[in-house]
């Protein structure tokens, strides 16, 4: 593909191209080149994403309110969708961009009566998200409006929404799935650096500041880590990904790679849900940090090797006292209690 034209109008070519979805291996060099020949290219692309990304939500509020156009804009060409995102939104927003900041909408121009329509409600509706949280100690189930259902684990948070072409929970701390099949609408946990994708399946994803552990219970899930460039970003390329079937463990580093896969107890992967902790060569900062979460005072181990210490246990949710008193006899350490009632753990 030629680069010519401002450098906006070469962004608009290279992302019409590359939304097409059949660019050779040559032309995808080729935009590799170009996107790092200057700032201003990944600048210029970057801001192009950002607008898409709007008008696509822009779009499917449209697609509420205006029923009788449904049928129209759900079948029409991803030409004419690309066309309706790039040009449509440069008749809604006079816009300004900074780099790193993304899009910010300074005013409208004049539209058409049904894009104005659209705007209004982009103004005054959001997308429904719904949020569901837990307290110390507390699990809860949760059924979705998809027939899937969620078991919330203790001190966790879940926040649930629906697009015409996926269903996506982000979560913070433990959770139990067991996801309706929808081969149209696959169904996503995003943790942040990692993300879970999959059909219909049985799985237990638990998280923490450091790392993230999926099992597999029934069916197949995808574990998979993005890459964090903007051109990884712009081609979908993941920095690492793992599938998993019954049976099947992996854990994801906060600030590192997938680690290597591990045969578990499919049975097993959510005894949390029974009231039981279980743990096979497991850190043991993983351990204190999921057993914080159902303990009242805050349990803190004071150094660094102490935490990366591998353990080998099980322990009840409500047994926690004596699984602290039990590290006493595997390792030379000495429990504490700090100013704020809070439980210390440190070599001897």
């Amino acid at each position: 593909m030629k680069n010519i034209g401002t450098i906006a109008e070469q962004a608009e070519g290279w992302f019409v191209h590359l939304d097409a979805g059949d660019a050779s291996d040559r032309e995808l060099n080729q935009f590799k080149v170009w996107l790092d020949a200057s700032p201003a290219h990944a600048d210029a692309y970057g801001n192009l994403m950002a607008l898409s990304q709007s008008a696509g939500s822009l779009k499917r509020l449209a697609q509420l309110e205006m029923p009788s156009k449904q049928t129209d804009i759900h079948h029409e060409s991803p030409a004419v969708s690309l066309g309706w995102r790039i040009a449509g939104m440069r008749q809604l927003f006079t816009t300004v961009y900074n780099a790193g900041v993304g899009l910010k909408v300074i005013g409208l121009t004049t539209v058409s009566a049904g894009l104005a329509l659209a705007v209004v409600w982009f103004t005054s509706v959001s997308l429904t998200t719904q949020h569901y949280s837990t307290e110390t100690s507390q699990t809860t189930l949760v059924a979705l409006e998809d027939g899937s259902s969620v078991n919330i684990g203790a001190s966790s948070q879940i926040s649930v929404s629906y697009s015409d072409n996926k269903r996506l929970v982000k979560l913070t701390g433990e959770a139990y799935f067991s996801v309706a099949p929808d081969a149209d609408r696959p169904f996503y946990v995003d943790l942040g650096d990692t993300v879970v994708r999959v059909v219909g399946t049985k799985f237990n994803v638990r998280s923490n500041s450091q790392t993230i552990t999926v099992g597999v219970e029934e069916g197949n899930v995808e574990v998979r880590k993005p890459g964090t460039s903007l051109i990884d970003q712009i081609l979908s390329i993941d920095k690492d990904v793992e599938y998993l079937s019954r049976g099947q463990q992996v854990t994801s580093l906060r600030e590192g790679d997938l680690a290597d896969v591990k045969t578990v107890d499919a049975d097993s992967v959510a005894s949390w849900r029974l009231g039981l902790l279980s743990y096979e060569d497991t850190p043991l900062s993983t351990v204190i940090a999921d057993a914080n979460r159902y303990y009242d005072a805050p349990i803190k181990i004071m150094s660094e090797k102490l935490g990366r210490q591998t353990v080998t246990m099980s322990f009840a949710t409500n047994q926690i006292d004596e699984m602290i008193e039990s590290l006493t006899v595997l390792f030379p350490v000495v429990l504490q209690t700090g100013q704020a009632g809070e439980i210390l753990i440190n070599f001897r």
